[in-house]
């Protein structure tokens, strides 16, 4: 979800400036620039339209399934359609790799906490040159430009768009056999902002390059580096992406197999929930665990979390407590940081990560008890039966022990597929 005030802001626009429905209703797109955002959002642009994510998106756009992209330098069009695609990732084996031995550049971590290090690692350990099949590996483009002018249909029943002097960002560019663009994303996503590989791969072609130009997707999450490689079914027509290959990789050298049965049976559990922090809210552990993950990259305010995932600050401080419930961060004044279990969290390669985070929430009365009620049962409980699990260990509402089992019920599904 969007943001509070850039969803209220964008409320505001379509209440007050009335062009942009009639628009809309009439050609499927409307034209916005960036002063009007500001006069009638009340916010500054350049807050009002990022939008990395299907859901980070405002509300309003949600209900009329708008897209927004930049056109020109200072103005934006607002258009119906689907301008994501989803990651698909999560199916592809994962390579599992000896790390590096031996000497290694001491100012390139194997954990690494930006995009730019992901990208570099990629680089300096033979994962790109893997993946891409391609030796002569060299970095050339990197950083801010302005694309000249470029003609494109947003879909197949679109009205064609032009693009003129709108900045791109390109988190790494290489060339070799042929020229290869890069974003990165840190965290786990589900999808993202489709503009991010189209606009820099428009922005080369009109270079008059003879070379052809490959855009290039790089997820880092769980200490997994993720490689997709995408192409445009139309190079005309933006919706028509379409992923080519993926690999997973991590350096892992004797990955463990997670099995429920043996994490539940060597867990010494407490006696009882703790007191003084909130029962998880969050129902996305990806997320969960990912802020333990952002907290060591420096993201330790309320602020910078929702910022990074680009949602209000509740939702950021349901993050942040539910990582605090399984003992991987504390609060330091207004902000959090590391325990010491978190610190050996996030260092630990990716299946001793899951094994931990797995130990760390059955080491709890609720979890642990949903934990061998599944191994008894084969099944989940569910409805009263969890409710009551729940009751016994939770001086809660009955309204409020029906959501928290909802975030249960999500926990305990994600570390199900972990035990596959």
């Amino acid at each position: 979800m969007a943001e509070g005030y850039t969803n209220k802001a964008w409320e505001n626009i379509f209440n007050t400036h009335h062009q942009l429905d009639k628009d809309i209703s009439s050609n499927g797109l409307a034209y916005i620039s960036a002063e009007e955002i500001k006069k009638f959002g009340n916010r500054e642009p350049r807050l009002m339209c990022k939008f990395d994510s299907r859901e980070s998106r405002p509300s309003i756009f949600k209900q009329k399934n708008l897209s927004i992209l930049p056109i020109q330098n200072g103005k934006y069009i607002l258009i119906e359609g689907d301008g994501y695609q989803n990651l698909s990732v999560s199916s592809s084996n994962i390579n599992y790799l000896s790390p590096p031995k031996g000497i290694w550049y001491e100012t390139l971590p194997l954990i690494p906490r930006s995009e730019s290090q992901v990208i570099d690692l990629a680089f300096a350990t033979g994962l790109l040159e893997d993946f891409l099949e391609d030796p002569s590996l060299r970095l050339t483009i990197r950083g801010r430009l302005r694309s000249k002018p470029f003609d494109f249909y947003f879909n197949s029943q679109t009205q064609k768009l032009t693009a003129d002097g709108v900045q791109v960002e390109i988190d790494a560019g290489y060339e070799g056999n042929k020229i290869y663009l890069i974003e990165a994303k840190m965290g786990e996503i589900q999808d993202f902002n489709i503009r991010q590989l189209y606009y820099p791969l428009r922005m080369w072609f009109e270079e008059d390059i003879s070379k052809d130009v490959i855009p290039i997707l790089i997820n880092y999450a769980n200490n997994i580096i993720s490689i997709s490689q995408y192409e445009f079914e139309d190079f005309w027509i933006y919706s028509t992406i379409k992923l080519v290959k993926c690999t997973r990789y991590a350096f892992e050298e004797q990955p463990v197999k997670l099995i429920l049965n043996e994490i539940i049976d060597k867990i010494t559990i407490s006696d009882q929930e703790p007191f003084d922090i909130p029962f998880p809210q969050a129902d996305d552990l990806t997320k969960v665990r990912d802020t333990v993950d952002l907290i060591s990259w420096g993201y330790n305010s309320k602020k910078s979390i929702a910022d990074f995932w680009q949602v209000d600050q509740r939702q950021a401080d349901y993050y942040a407590n539910a990582a605090m419930y399984l003992g991987f961060i504390k609060r330091n004044g207004s902000c959090w940081q590391l325990t010491n279990k978190g610190n050996t969290f996030v260092n630990l390669p990716t299946t001793r990560r899951n094994d931990l985070l797995c130990s760390s929430i059955f080491s709890y009365p609720v979890f642990f008890s949903v934990g061998k009620f599944y191994l008894q049962n084969k099944i989940l409980p569910h409805g009263e039966i969890l409710n009551t699990i729940l009751e016994k260990y939770l001086p809660l509402s009955v309204e409020t022990i029906k959501r928290r089992s909802q975030t249960v019920l999500s926990w305990l599904n994600y570390i199900l597929k972990l035990c596959d």
